[in-house]
């Protein structure tokens, strides 16, 4: 059985500064619109899918990286997740049969994915193994990842797409994990599966308000610029999300914009997609409907050319406090007004959250960024995934097969060869495809093939998860809001690491960080 509770939006403003136009929602509510499914039914579900300041990056990534709690250091999680390589320069760093350059018989495109890989073997609460593979077009890369062990609440998995720079999805995917286990925290493991809904959408709306409210509010009481400029000017980035709790009762998928979660059930041989996550973006027929309703008077602009306000492709994320701060306070702050705008908030951070009550035998879960869905169809990418378990062993993970797929639809839709798309370099290549995330979940009682050596720098020997520990952690054990007075509140100025383990989180922060103009509004 399926239950699907649709989330409303409603968003609070930025502090005192927008009391006049601010309409806090009541307490989270499911509305009369939740339905359940029998789990023979993901057609209904496929065609509901179907239908449906940058310059401050580089402060706001040392103050938020020199700040180390409880050793965690703090927005430095995907730092492994490095930039683009270049073919050539890829080729000479290959090394096969003791030689160097042209004569290597590696493919180089599969020797980067395979170097942009992660095998995480898992082995508790129904979950085997986490295969993640990325691989950027922006410079720097605006993805992320997390994975964390909730305890008996069972595994988080999360996947973030950035937009306007990556420091909304730096932020969500370091901190949204801890709002997750606190709003846990009272919620006993047996809990239905309402309360456990409840529970991760308060969390989204939590760290969303942390974000673009609570955390700008303290930083403007300081008068300090620096501040300032560290931790208000990131809240105007913004981030997409979709979160799965594989849970003992079952598997929760809490949604908020375009990232997607699918799961390949088996059918004969192969595997079938069952659709657990609906895009919710300008172009979504339910989307706009919600904008139009709760935007009396602005219904043909509210929605302009399937973006918000004629300007942002997503209806829901985090951060993006241009489209939730009142008009007064960016004006204050110089910041652009779009067109249009006349009752804020108009995105909102509150998830649609799907529930699978169980995980059937030999399933797996992809989760993904659009850079992935923009060209694979969830019935592709589960072949992909499925025909990747029939085949055994490869140097090339799942995961890994899945962004290789993509950038072959990629360049076939640029005309372009393979390797001539892969040629151009980070930045340029945002012209032709999109930044690509994927981890495959895959849950118990899967038959999962090794990952064998390849010889490439970097890439993993023959992996038995069965015989290896888990390797999740625990999400950090702070707020947004203790980060900052962390940070600031004991006289430390934006730049001043906490300790040598936060000083050298820093500089691994700030050489992903570029200050660039202004954020722009598009996704």
């Amino acid at each position: 059985m399926w239950t699907r509770t649709i989330l409303r939006a409603g968003r609070g403003l930025f502090g005192s500064h927008a009391r006049a136009t601010s309409r806090l929602p009541a307490s989270p509510r499911v509305t009369p619109s939740m339905r359940t499914m029998s789990s023979q039914e993901p057609e209904s579900l496929k065609e509901a899918a179907a239908s449906s300041a940058q310059s401050a990056m580089k402060a706001f990534g040392v103050v938020m990286a020199t700040t180390v709690v409880a050793g965690v250091g703090i927005y430095t999680y995907q730092i492994s997740q490095e930039k683009g390589i270049n073919i050539e320069e890829l080729n000479r760093r290959v090394d096969t049969k003791g030689k160097r350059g042209g004569d290597s018989n590696v493919d180089p495109l599969r020797a980067l994915i395979a170097k942009n890989q992660e095998l995480k073997p898992v082995n508790f609460q129904g979950v085997i193994e986490l295969q993640t593979a990325w691989l950027n077009a922006n410079d720097p890369m605006e993805d992320r990842h997390s994975a964390h062990s909730l305890g008996a609440h069972g595994v988080l998995v999360g996947m973030f797409d950035g937009h306007s720079g990556f420091a909304a999805s730096d932020a969500a995917s370091t901190f949204l994990s801890s709002y997750i286990n606190k709003s846990l925290t009272n919620v006993p493991p047996n809990a239905d599966e309402l309360t456990i809904c409840e529970a991760l959408e308060q969390a989204f709306l939590d760290f969303d308000r942390d974000f673009t409210e609570t955390v700008p509010n303290m930083a403007l009481k300081t008068g300090n610029s620096d501040v300032i400029e560290a931790f208000v000017n990131p809240a105007l980035a913004g981030a997409v999300s979709v979160n799965a709790l594989i849970h003992p009762t079952g598997i929760f998928v809490a949604n908020t914009g375009d990232c997607r979660c699918v799961m390949g059930v088996r059918r004969g041989v192969g595997h079938r997609p069952v659709i657990m996550s609906i895009d919710q973006t300008g172009d979504t027929p339910s989307e706009i409907l919600r904008l139009q309703q709760e935007h009396p008077g602005e219904e043909e602009s509210v929605v302009r050319r399937g973006r918000v306000l004629g300007n942002l492709q997503p209806a829901r994320a985090f951060g993006d406090s241009r489209y939730k701060w009142s008009r007064d306070l960016m004006q204050q702050l110089g910041v652009r007004v779009p067109n249009g705008y006349l009752t804020p908030p108009y995105v909102t951070a509150r998830p649609e959250v799907l529930f699978y009550p169980h995980a059937p035998a030999n399933a797996f879960l992809i989760m993904a960024t659009d850079g992935l869905w923009d060209v694979v169809d969830p019935e592709a990418a589960v072949q992909t995934v499925s025909q990747a378990l029939a085949n055994g062993a490869d140097a090339l993970s799942a995961a890994g097969k899945l962004v290789h797929h993509a950038l072959e639809n990629y360049a076939r839709e640029a005309q372009l060869p393979l390797d001539s798309l892969m040629e151009i370099p980070a930045g340029q290549a945002r012209n032709f495809r999109d930044d690509i995330t994927v981890t495959v979940v895959m849950l118990d009682s899967v038959e999962k093939p090794p990952v064998i050596e390849e010889t490439a720098p970097g890439v993993p020997s023959v992996i038995d998860a069965a015989q290896i520990l888990s390797q999740l952690s625990s999400p950090p054990d702070v707020l947004l809001p203790q980060v900052f007075e962390n940070a600031v509140g004991n006289q430390q100025g934006p730049n001043q690491p906490v300790n040598q383990a936060s000083a050298e989180a820093s500089s691994a922060s700030a050489e992903q960080a570029q200050p660039t103009t202004e954020p722009s509004s598009g996704a």
